[in-house]
């Protein structure tokens, strides 16, 4: 009987009516809000469904803009928002444009861009003139809600769009296919005349999913080195979120202690909690080192993996520091203690610990010789689904923990020729991808042997800083007529300095009528040799 009233008040034509009205007026999204709404249904009723739908078109609208749009329809909007803002800003002084403005940002959940005091209010205008930036905004927002809001039907789970929804990953697909039809019909021109597509060039750095692997497990495997060369030993962690900001069970059952919190929430919630134990070992004295992951479970909650090493002596006390502040908030719940925070020693005898977090950085970045994942899906799709859940929600998925600077070391592999003192002994343990020997070179922390040198810490006049240059080098600014102060320009330290950004680049587009010769990159062509940056647009 419960059955036939079910079917009869979800088939009622008024109630057909209502679910159609709804989802038309987000086509885009229709699968998911079908999907959803037929979820809810099914649990709670065809009554609680429909005001399910009512809020989440209510969610999806903003004004005139619609979250679900497509991606064309977005550009449109932005275009037609900048444009309006640049009249504003003709036809009033400072002031009221930038309350005028607000008052129109507000009304889609928007701020006014944060300025510089130095430069006044001009360069926030100026950003609210311009279309790309009301895209950025525009389709961060839009990412996030979509998938908060399939996360809120409980439709991302295990037995279900796993990691994040089906709309995520289909943006991010597209989002990747435009970005790389867009580097294609882009070329650079150094001033020796060396000229590549954007396409070309970024094929050959850190964005490249096989180079960034590769680079993490260079520098994984040589902190375990020094490790070892050191007397330290490996443990490797996990750390988890309280129940509250999980919206699904495994088996896709909804978790009814969900506090309706985000992925950006349950991340701040880690990213605290791991400020907190880092303050604390560091008022004890105790030194760590190595990688933190961040990935998430089947419905999009995040946790954390780390690699540490330490001394032998500190581990009780380390594990103790950890399970203290991972049972803080609801540690008296069931299942805490046995999940919020797990440890394992790394046991050279049974193998690396490089190797023991290969899987995990393979299963982040790009499936790399893993069949499945851990709920038994296939490794490389649920690469490309984590990569789109990173992407939608800002999450940095890799980070290293202590030793020396990335960038320095990605600078000193642009250098070609052999350099004066610490920067050769340096750029030769870079060159050779010898991370440990790198960091014994360098140290950690605010006395690392090498410091980058940016624009604005170089005299263009002087070449004061030692920097030895045949050319002055110019002062740029951005789109928004701000001053460019954080390029980097070089390396200095220990009396010894260098050049690492050699050329200015050209940045435009490809012109198919008037095609010339372009260069291309031979094999084992080094975008770090390239030296591209300076001065590309």
């Amino acid at each position: 009987m419960a059955n036939k009233n079910f079917t009869a008040g979800i088939n009622h034509p008024d109630n057909i009516a209502f679910r159609k009205k709804h989802i038309a007026r987000h086509v885009e999204l229709g699968r998911t809000l079908e999907r959803g709404y037929m979820k809810i249904a099914k649990r709670v009723g065809y009554v609680e469904a429909n005001r399910a739908l009512n809020a989440a078109s209510q969610r999806l609208q903003r004004g005139d803009l619609k979250l679900s749009w497509d991606d064309d329809q977005i550009v449109g909007w932005c275009k037609r928002r900048a444009n309006e803002c640049s009249r504003l800003a003709g036809i009033h002084d400072e002031q009221t444009a930038v309350a005028k403005i607000t008052k129109i940002l507000e009304g889609y959940g928007l701020e006014f861009p944060e300025t510089n005091d130095l430069f006044g209010l001009a360069p926030g205008i100026a950003r609210t003139e311009c279309q790309k930036w009301w895209r950025r905004q525009v389709r961060r927002i839009q990412a996030r809600e979509v998938d908060e809001l399939a996360r809120s039907w409980r439709l991302v789970h295990n037995k279900g769009e796993i990691y994040c929804s089906d709309d995520t990953l289909k943006r991010r697909t597209k989002q990747k296919a435009r970005n790389k039809k867009l580097l294609q019909r882009l070329e650079a021109e150094n001033d020796i005349g060396q000229t590549y597509t954007l396409d070309e060039l970024a094929a050959l750095g850190i964005s490249n999913p096989e180079i960034k692997r590769a680079e993490l497990m260079t520098r994984m495997r040589g902190f375990e080195e020094l490790a070892q060369s050191t007397g330290k030993v490996g443990e490797f962690y996990t750390i988890t979120c309280p129940s509250k900001y999980h919206s699904t069970l495994d088996r896709g059952i909804p978790n009814e202690k969900w506090n309706k919190s985000t992925v950006r929430e349950a991340h701040e919630y880690l990213t605290d909690m791991w400020g907190r134990i880092r303050a604390c070992l560091h008022r004890r004295n105790i030194e760590v080192f190595g990688f933190r992951v961040a990935e998430p479970h089947h419905d999009g909650c995040p946790h954390w993996h780390l690699l540490l090493f330490c001394d032998y002596s500190d581990i009780g006390t380390i594990r103790s520091i950890f399970t203290r502040y991972a049972l803080q908030e609801d540690g008296e719940e069931p299942g805490a203690k046995r999940n919020r925070f797990k440890a394992v020693s790394i046991d050279p005898a049974k193998g690396s610990a490089a190797g023991y977090i290969a899987k995990y950085v393979a299963k982040n970045v790009d499936g790399f010789k893993l069949h499945d994942d851990l709920y038994g899906h296939d490794a490389k799709l649920s690469a490309a689904r984590i990569d789109a859940w990173a992407s939608c929600h800002g999450i940095r998925q890799f980070q290293q923990i202590g030793g020396p600077s990335v960038t320095v070391w990605r600078e000193l592999r642009r250098l070609q020729g052999e350099e004066d003192g610490i920067i050769e002994e340096c750029r030769q343990a870079a060159d050779s991808a010898n991370w440990c020997a790198f960091c014994l070179l360098m140290g950690s922390g605010r006395g690392q042997a090498l410091q980058i040198v940016r624009v604005n810490q170089l005299d263009t006049d002087t070449g004061e800083l030692c920097i030895a240059t045949e050319k002055t080098v110019k002062q740029y600014e951005n789109r928004y007529g701000e001053p460019v102060t954080g390029r980097i320009v070089g390396l200095i330290g220990q009396g010894c300095a260098a050049v690492t950004r050699l050329w200015d680049w050209t940045v435009r587009q490809i012109d198919h009528i008037t095609s010339h010769v372009r260069s291309k990159p031979k094999p084992g062509f080094n975008l770090y040799q390239v030296g591209f940056g300076i001065g590309a647009a």
